[in-house]
């Protein structure tokens, strides 16, 4: 009698499964899970084009004109009348000696030849010559009376004594900002200068690049500079010169120019590129190649909806994209309307199934 009802029992649990009803912990979640993965990708057509070739270096920025200043004579400095970073033109007096000492010389010395020229007068004279008019004065004669009277030796003292008094001010040949200032008003010039002038209106920038990129630069290329202290920041600046040897670590040392629009400074780092457009190349963004079999293959979307795996050998790479052809060492071709896929391709296989992504 118990053998019965167990058979009764099983049976009652059995019949719906037979008759094809699910589990009720099967839900409609559970059943997405099973349903063969879509590859939505992105495709562009292929044609033949320019590649932007880049070089890529790093170098220093330096002010097109920067004058070291200090006095050529010592003394106490008796003014300093700039500050770090202010901008000065041409012919500016940035600092200057006490002069008390040089202007009694200049005014000793301006006596001396005053004396020295009543001296001269009475030579003449007493030679017979008129000293009102000294044009008619034969210049031997006159020349010995100078020599003779001390007229020489004094005009001499007193142009030596100008000078010295102007070399007591501090004088900026050209415009410019003032950076590195050391000067103290009371302090002594040291042999060290005590300001620069920075005309950075202009600056230059020479930058390394390895030899076998020699033949991508030139005079006259256009570069772009993008300082380290705001990488956001492009600078267009122009190669100027090319040196023509290679150093010792393989490199040729080149220097562009460009115009600062006032966010630049002397000594900022930087980082610049050369671009130079090679022509009739196959050119596809660097999302289109990927890794397969540690090989670089691209995919390519055909009529038939599939993904089809194509090997390539990259020719040239910049930042952005590849210049790429068929890999014929495996039998594989590009050619001209080609659509390959640029996005959507991380997970493909060859002939994967795709389709494209809704714009």
């Amino acid at each position: 009698m118990n053998n019965k009802f167990s058979y009764l029992l099983v049976a009652a649990v059995l019949i719906p499964v037979a008759c094809g009803e699910e589990p009720a912990d099967v839900s409609d979640a559970d059943k997405s899970d099973y349903r063969p993965l879509v590859n939505k990708v992105e495709v562009m057509e292929l044609h033949r084009g320019y590649f932007h070739r880049q070089v890529v270096s790093n170098g220093t920025l330096e002010a097109l004109d920067k004058a070291p200043l200090k006095f050529s004579s010592d003394g106490v400095i008796s003014d300093v009348n700039v500050s770090d970073g202010e901008y000065v033109r041409a012919g500016t007096v940035i600092a200057s000696l006490d002069k008390t000492d040089l202007e009694l010389s200049l005014s000793s010395a301006m006596t001396s030849v005053k004396k020295a020229e009543l001296e001269l007068y009475d030579i003449l004279l007493g030679q017979g010559y008129a000293v009102g008019d000294t044009t008619g004065i034969p210049e031997r004669a006159m020349s010995v009376a100078k020599i003779r009277s001390g007229y020489s030796a004094a005009a001499d003292a007193y142009r030596k004594a100008e000078l010295e008094l102007k070399k007591a001010d501090l004088i900026s040949p050209i415009s410019g900002r003032v950076s590195g200032l050391t000067l103290k008003k009371y302090g002594r010039p040291g042999n060290e200068p005590l300001c620069r002038i920075i005309s950075d209106a202009t600056l230059q920038v020479r930058f390394p690049v390895i030899e076998s990129e020699y033949k991508l630069i030139e005079k006259g290329l256009a570069v772009d500079i993008h300082p380290y202290a705001d990488g956001n920041k492009c600078h267009s600046g122009r190669i100027v010169s090319v040196d023509p040897s290679v150093n010792e670590k393989g490199q040729i040392s080149v220097c562009a120019q460009l115009k600062n629009d006032g966010t630049l400074i002397d000594g900022m780092n930087v980082k610049v590129v050369v671009e130079k457009n090679v022509p009739d190349m196959f050119v596809v963004p660097r999302s289109a190649v990927v890794i397969r079999d540690n090989m670089t293959v691209l995919f390519t979307f055909g009529e038939d909806g599939l993904a089809h795996w194509v090997y390539v050998n990259i020719l040239l790479s910049n930042s952005d994209e590849y210049a790429v052809e068929g890999n014929k060492d495996r039998g594989s071709s590009l050619k001209e309307g080609d659509r390959v896929i640029i996005s959507g391709n991380i997970n493909l296989a060859d002939r994967s199934e795709a389709v494209l992504k809704d714009k």
